[in-house]
């Protein structure tokens, strides 16, 4: 720590100058050798001469990329979150700053150049060999995880029946279901859902379940839509949605306005729950048409979302319950009992 008046001695004796604006400091960061005078011949009005105390010039380069490998000079400030040891110097105005120690008498900007580039390439191998071995332990680790699982199959998972091996971390990054073009990917399967699924369901269970539940869901919702069509409502098809994940599967349909104002009306059905119906205001909470009636046939459903339309405030009531469609014999009651909904029976529509 140094009073102005030591530190202003200090810069005429080792710059050899009265003239502030020639003193020559160090970067502390990368070895940089910079004077006032470098600010000013940058002719910028947001730039100050004393910055030279406390910031490097890179800074204040055009076009400058600090990422640049061995970027020289850098954009290091004295004043940063990372306080390095550079001097701190009391000023007359009751103040407190930190700034670059002064260069010494021949100190050269190509020697410290030098040595920065030369500590920058210690760290990037240093860097590199330390991430190399954390690497190589965290395989060692997985590894002995999946052993410990294939010794005890109970403790840590169940075994994966698509692909054979137990769900331990290094199975879920290389097994099917995740690895770059593998089977869950090509039909868009590739969730964080996919790992409680395929753990319990060979791949070939998974991608039939969940290709026969798109096509029961698009029959069901298509022939609902022309139920509506045949009560005089046109819903058209940018206006209604299909959406399929691997656990479940959703048709929303959005209802006519009375007016461009008006909140948009919907209706949605979903493989957990069956049918819901909101009023588009925020808040409103949806009534469920549980038990024996998730898949009423489309003629019924449509009948009722027209008894919505007509009177504007019309909602269902049911019991909230939940189906597990992840669970095989609940899976396929949703398929079949979206395919008799829709009138279809053996492929054909009834």
């Amino acid at each position: 720590m140094l009073d102005e008046d030591y530190w202003r001695t200090l810069g005429r004796r080792l710059s050899g100058t009265d003239d502030w604006r020639q003193w020559r400091v160090v970067c502390r960061a990368c070895g940089y050798i910079q004077s006032p005078a470098d600010f000013i011949a940058l002719e910028r009005d947001d730039v100050r001469p004393e910055f030279a105390f406390s910031d490097c010039i890179g800074r204040y380069w055009e076009n400058y990329d600090a990422e640049t490998e061995d970027a020289f000079p850098c954009n290091a400030i004295t004043w940063g979150f990372i306080p390095l040891d550079h001097y701190k110097v009391n000023w007359k105005t009751g103040k407190q700053g930190l700034v670059f120690r002064f260069a010494v008498p021949g100190e050269r900007i190509e020697d410290n150049r030098r040595k920065h580039e030369a500590r920058t390439r210690r760290w990037a191998e240093e860097a590199a060999a330390a991430a190399k071995e954390e690497a190589a332990a965290e395989l060692a680790r997985l590894r002995e995880e999946d052993e410990a699982a294939e010794r005890d199959v109970d403790e840590y998972a169940m075994r994966c029946t698509g692909c054979g091996r137990t769900e331990g971390r290094e199975h879920r990054r290389t097994c099917v279901w995740r690895a770059p073009d593998g089977v869950a990917e090509k039909h868009n399967l590739l969730s964080e859902l996919v790992d409680p699924v395929h753990a319990e369901n060979s791949v070939a269970t998974v991608i039939e379940r969940v290709m026969r539940m798109r096509d029961a869901v698009g029959e069901y919702e298509r022939a609902v839509v022309a139920e509506l069509s045949a009560l005089g409502l046109q819903i058209e098809e940018a206006d209604h949605s299909i959406g399929l994940e691997v656990d479940r599967a959703e048709v929303r349909i959005w209802l006519p306005r009375a007016s461009e104002e008006a909140p948009r009306h919907c209706v949605v059905w979903t493989s957990y729950f069956g049918w819901s119906y909101s009023d588009g205001v925020l808040g409103t909470s949806l009534k469920y048409r549980g038990g024996e009636e998730y898949e009423p046939s489309a003629a019924v459903i449509a009948a009722e979302i027209g008894e919505i339309v007509k009177s504007g405030s019309a909602y269902w009531t049911g019991g909230h319950e939940w189906r597990d469609t992840l669970a095989t014999d609940d899976w396929a009651a949703v398929v079949a009992g979206l395919r008799a909904a829709a009138g279809v029976m053996d492929g054909a529509v009834v």
